[in-house]
């Protein structure tokens, strides 16, 4: 309906006026962070709710993002511990 808000608009999962999706976005912070070195291998970075809170979306974009950098070797998620940035041998 008119003047309701999706999902994806409440939880900020689509940038307003830019059309890029916002766990795009949240992901290629996180590669460029690792790539240029300012993430070192074995460095945590932000947990989820920071992650969340820094860029006002929902758990499930912020998991969207982490997810392909996971599976990619690029970040090691640890239950209970947090996400790190992978070793070098396995980026």
């Amino acid at each position: 309906m008119i003047g309701e808000r999706t999902d994806a608009e409440t939880d900020g999962a689509m940038l307003p006026g830019r059309g890029a999706w916002l766990y795009k976005k949240i992901r290629a912070d996180i590669y460029q962070a690792i790539a240029s070195g300012t993430w070192a291998p074995g460095a945590r970075i932000p947990f989820e709710h920071e992650l969340m809170a820094a860029y006002g979306c929902s758990r499930m974009t912020v998991s969207k993002a982490l997810a392909p950098l996971a599976k990619g070797g690029l970040i090691v998620r640890r239950r209970r511990a947090g996400t790190f940035v992978a070793p070098g041998p396995q980026r």
